[in-house]
């Protein structure tokens, strides 16, 4: 039986993604406790983990993760699922590598001990090697496939179809964060989802289903919402007899967010991040009237909000410095870490005649995106490899790209191509935070005073990610444990040492070997690619 290019596609990223999944740390910890929290638990408060992560916020004396419920909440089956297949498990099998409460602690601001354990025991390994499998590598896999499917509207050859998902796939930061258990790839998908299912149908049932699906990507992380009020003008503009419908059913997907507000914190509107744990970050987010006691708050009225984000570096007028420094410069740029997407430009000059709406709206993203994080006093992102809030609007972009391919020289193309993917080969290692004073958990204080310059303040790629690949090479814990037989205690936590918290044993090291896995993609689409 001859299988579906599309099933083809999604099983090769999907296999291909699961083999370089890992951990950073604080994020993933957030989600995961929470997680956790509403399957052990039955409850939303993380009070029984919450020194496992400095992601946190604190309410009426109860700890919160500082995330979104969406990832949580989409992880709910697989967690539970796994707790069942668990305890049929045969009982050697469940006592290999058992929890072990020896542990480091990281002493944050001389207040807070966040504990990382040495040996977190096999149940809670493969808890989290499945979670970050079956919802970031999951999604992310079918979001290539929904790039393929549109790809087939703007371009006829299909092994430029094939050739373009390929580079979507391992050139773009979705291939980074499809390897974390944190919630960009997850709520790149529903927006994108969202966009393709209203672009390319007028049935209501299905413009209903794609209001849904845009406001559930909100519940997964809403800082998109600024991407679905442009989606919804775009939507209003293209196809205005369906725009109170979609704008109903985009209430309707978000009402788990606002019911998730309601219940913890009073109000619908109030988000978790409102009241992180002021003492982890007392001066990245410090403010008059906030007690250094553990649990006491104050929480932001709308009334000062305009002082609070002054006060926070937040300013209502967009940064231009951090605006070029988003999009060009050596820290993080977008197009400094994946050329491929300079293509943008000719796309969008090439597609404006036939799809002037979409490329008003890619526009759009492309300005108002970088201009709403510019605005943000950790404009990059914290400890993580590139500008990782760039995530959602990568499908997007990539439109004008596939479009590009029509006309311009392949031999451009091909080269900003392998740049982008040998980036993202050379990004599969320990991330860095530069950009940050752990001690007073802000950006370091000479940073500050640069970043509104033209003066480049770090160039990651060249000073962190190449000098560690070449020592190193691309990392694959699942690949390290299994070939040091580690098979009941993976450990997919990613650290600066190549043997993890397994130093004091002895631990072989395979720098390169995981290179030869990137040609999973090739050899399985090598038909439709033509190649052999």
């Amino acid at each position: 039986m001859k299988m579906k290019k599309e099933v083809k596609i999604f099983l090769t990223f999907f296999v291909f993604y699961s083999i370089f999944i890992n951990w950073y740390g604080w994020n993933e910890q957030s989600h995961f406790v929470l997680t956790r929290a509403i399957a052990d638990e039955n409850r939303f408060e993380i009070d029984s983990f919450y020194n496992l992560t400095g992601d946190r916020s604190v309410f009426s004396n109860h700890y919160y993760s500082d995330k979104d419920p969406g990832l949580a909440i989409i992880s709910q089956p697989i967690y539970n699922l796994w707790k069942v297949v668990f305890s049929f498990l045969p009982s050697d099998i469940k006592q290999a590598n058992k929890f072990n409460p020896n542990a480091f602690y990281i002493d944050v601001s001389g207040k807070e001990k966040i504990y990382w354990y040495y040996e977190l025991g096999f149940f809670i390994n493969y808890s989290m090697i499945l979670l970050t499998i079956f919802s970031s590598c999951l999604f992310s896999s079918l979001t290539t496939v929904l790039v393929y499917k549109i790809s087939s509207i703007f371009i006829g050859n299909e092994r430029m179809k094939i050739l373009l998902t390929l580079v979507y796939g391992l050139g773009t930061l979705q291939f980074i964060y499809s390897l974390h258990f944190m919630s960009h790839a997850i709520a790149t998908f529903f927006s994108f989802l969202s966009f393709f299912i209203f672009f390319t149908h007028s049935d209501k049932r299905k413009i209903f289903l794609s209001g849904i699906f845009s406001g559930f990507a909100i519940v997964v992380d809403h800082s998109l919402s600024l991407l679905v009020s442009l989606f919804l003008l775009y939507c209003f503009f293209k196809k205005r007899e369906f725009f109170f419908l979609l704008l109903f059913s985009s209430f309707l997907g978000v009402l788990p967010l606002l019911i998730y507000n309601f219940v913890n914190f009073g109000d619908p509107l109030t988000l978790a991040s409102t009241y992180v744990d002021r003492n982890i970050f007392t001066k990245a987010y410090e403010l008059s009237g906030v007690s250094n006691t553990k649990i006491e708050v104050t929480k932001l009225s709308i009334v000062d909000i305009e002082s609070v984000l002054k006060k926070l570096h937040f300013e209502f007028q967009p940064n231009a410095f951090i605006f070029l420094r988003l999009l060009i410069y050596p820290y993080r740029g977008f197009f400094f870490y994946h050329p491929i997407f300079l293509l943008i430009i000719p796309g969008m000059i090439f597609m404006r005649k036939k799809y002037k709406l979409e490329t008003l709206f890619f526009l759009s993203l492309l300005i108002f995106f970088p201009t709403f994080v510019s605005m943000r006093r950790i404009w990059w992102g914290g400890y993580c490899f590139g500008e990782r809030y760039f995530v959602p609007i990568t499908p997007f972009l990539f439109i004008p790209v596939i479009y590009s391919t029509k006309r311009i020289d392949k031999k451009i193309f091909f080269i900003l191509a392998i740049i982008s993917i040998f980036v993202n080969i050379v990004g599969l290692g320990f991330a860095e935070d530069y950009a940050y004073d752990w001690k007073s958990m802000d950006m370091k204080s000479d940073w500050f005073e640069k970043q509104n310059s033209l003066t480049v303040l770090y160039n990651p790629l060249f000073e962190h990610y190449i000098p560690q690949f070449l020592n190193y090479g691309p990392r694959s814990r699942i690949l390290e444990e299994v070939i040091n037989g580690y098979v009941f205690s993976i450990d997919i936590r990613l650290t600066k040492l190549p043997c993890g918290f397994k130093c004091n044993k002895p631990y072989r090291y395979i720098p390169f070997i995981p290179l030869i896995f990137f040609s999973i993609p090739i050899f399985f689409l090598r038909k439709e690619l033509k190649i052999g």
